[in-house]
């Protein structure tokens, strides 16, 4: 299992992103620490240059996992179910944008927020039918480019569908698209799920990508959480993608970062050690 750290150009002080501001220097403070990826959150695909990021993580043997689009949706209202068919368009040109980036950085897109709330009762279905559409459509696109979509189960709190992870491995299912997966979340799972460690293996070989966080969104260690049983089911079924921190930047950035790898290295560590003795 590779890890990540999220950072953004600019986010709100609430928002789960631990590094913040320019690109190329949060990418030089993510190696300092000790990782060797970054996932970036972009409101618009163009508000980097993605050559230039390529050649940069090249030159620092460093790499892009992955790039989140709930900016789009918090920013600029942006979701593939609201009821109007422009902002619909809209939204799905967005996130071919981002397919564009994902493409010169040979990394994965992610649909997260993005998706949107069911807009009413009545029509939740005309609106889960529409975020189908929509995802289908880019879907296919990236398809073409090699890149993958991550989708995102997130808690009632946020959106009102798609909640659990065996709501959207069912909603993957009927994309009956081959590049698209799905990326769990620790935070948003200790609100929805009985138990995470059945529902990372009713996941299978569908995980695409892991979000790590505690129980109460800051750093893994600093909540009540049980990584040591979420990391050991990660091995058990063989995860061998990124996981990144998606996690407050409490008490600041650099020290939530540092403390998350510390404790999630050293739970990983002892898991491949005891596994070791036991082979």
């Amino acid at each position: 299992m590779k890890l990540s750290v999220t950072a953004a150009l600019e986010a709100s002080e609430t928002a789960p992103i631990l590094l913040r501001g320019n690109i190329f220097e949060s990418i030089n403070a993510a190696l300092s620490i000790g990782f060797d990826s970054m996932e970036i959150h972009l409101r618009c695909a163009s508000d980097v240059d993605g050559a230039k990021i390529k050649e940069h993580c090249s030159e620092k043997h460093f790499c892009i996992s992955t790039i989140g689009t709930g900016m789009a949706y918090v920013i600029d209202k942006l979701s593939l179910t609201d009821s109007d068919r422009w902002v619909r368009k809209k939204t799905v040109q967005r996130l071919l944008e981002h397919v564009d980036l994902a493409d010169k950085l040979d990394c994965a897109v992610i649909i997260g927020s993005i998706k949107g709330r069911t807009q009413h009762t009545n029509d939740h279905d005309l609106s889960v039918k529409h975020c189908l559409e929509g995802i289908r459509e880019v879907a296919e696109y990236a398809g073409g480019k090699g890149v993958f979509l991550f989708i995102e189960p997130i808690n009632r709190y946020e959106l009102n569908y798609l909640n659990t992870v065996e709501e959207t491995i069912l909603f993957l299912d009927q994309t009956k698209m081959t590049n698209i997966k799905i990326l769990i979340d620790t935070f948003h799972m200790n609100i929805e799920e009985t138990n995470l460690e059945k529902s990372i293996s009713m996941c299978g070989n569908k995980l695409g990508h892991v979000h790590l966080a505690d129980s109460n969104r800051r750093h893994p260690g600093a909540g009540h959480l049980n990584f040591k049983s979420i990391i050991n089911k990660l091995h058990q079924v063989r995860y061998g993608e990124f996981a990144a921190f998606e996690c407050l930047p409490y008490p600041d950035a650099i020290t939530a970062a540092t403390r998350g790898l510390e404790y999630i290295k050293m739970i990983n560590e002892k898991i491949c050690q005891n596994r070791g003795k036991v082979e």
